[in-house]
């Protein structure tokens, strides 16, 4: 299967990213005040695929391990718009600019380095982990692989991690009774598949306006919250045990973060 087709299909489309680890604390400081505000980064590499999944599914997570660090996962966000191919004539390139961190502010497109730039990306939400996890717990969609500790590129798409990845580092695996090293044990985690098409349907037919609290995001942070929400079922799918036939009107609902 193809990475565009594993972005349509799959709902836990995340990326992994590096940066500077002083970037990042400021940009942790700006959403400790104000979440939803939104930080813009310059990234060399295109990041097409990352494009394509927050245009099908809204914001996705976005993973940070600090350049020069250890190699572990400090730093986690939302990814919530991303613009290719960015030009100082073009407004949107100008207006994302602006929510550029003070230290950054001045760098332009790169012009003078010998990189140019060809992604800008969008964040807010970004918060410190109280708890790092190495970046090989993350598995690549290219190969299906984990990221190598010596992964030399900057930007990769992932699979989100569920929570017991994390939780299950090498010195907590435990075997049954008998104390032996090398024993392993396998965790099985339930992933509940949502439907992009389901998701459109629902959002035609409703708008992006919370059905439950009435929150527009358009309207309150103006065209950085443009079509900014999130679609959940009226019945949780974890309370199915099988596949079954959607209803996006009946059984599908626009609701904020906010409300969650």
């Amino acid at each position: 299967m193809s990475v565009q087709s594993k972005i349509r299909t799959s709902a836990d489309i995340s990326v992994f990213a590096r940066n500077h680890e002083a970037y990042l604390e400021a940009v942790v400081a700006r959403n400790l005040k104000q979440p939803l505000a939104t930080t813009v980064f310059r990234g060399g590499s295109l990041w097409a695929g990352a494009d394509q999944a927050t245009k099908l599914w809204g914001p996705i997570q976005i993973y940070f391990a600090p350049i020069g660090g250890d190699g572990n996962i400090r730093y986690e966000a939302k990814l919530v718009f991303v613009k290719l191919y960015p030009n100082m004539r073009d407004e949107e390139t100008r207006r994302l600019l602006r929510s550029s961190l003070k230290e950054t502010k001045n760098e332009g497109l790169w012009e003078k380095g010998k990189k140019r730039v060809h992604t800008l990306y969008l964040i807010n939400r970004c918060h410190k982990l109280d708890v790092p996890f190495p970046m090989t717990r993350l598995i690549k969609l290219s190969d299906e692989r984990p990221i190598s500790k010596d992964f030399g590129y900057s930007y990769s798409l992932v699979y989100r991690p569920q929570t017991t990845d994390l939780l299950n580092t090498p010195d907590e695996i435990e075997d049954g009774q008998d104390l032996y090293e090398g024993a392993s044990r396998q965790v099985w985690v339930n992933a509940y598949e949502r439907n992009p098409k389901a998701r459109k349907k629902c959002i035609d037919h409703y708008g992006h306006t919370c059905s439950v609290c009435g929150f527009d995001f358009e309207k309150e942070y103006g065209w950085i919250g443009r079509e900014y929400i999130h679609v959940h079922h009226l019945r949780a799918l974890s309370d199915i045990d099988a596949r079954y036939k959607v209803d996006p009107i009946k059984d599908l609902r626009p609701i904020c973060p906010i409300v969650m």
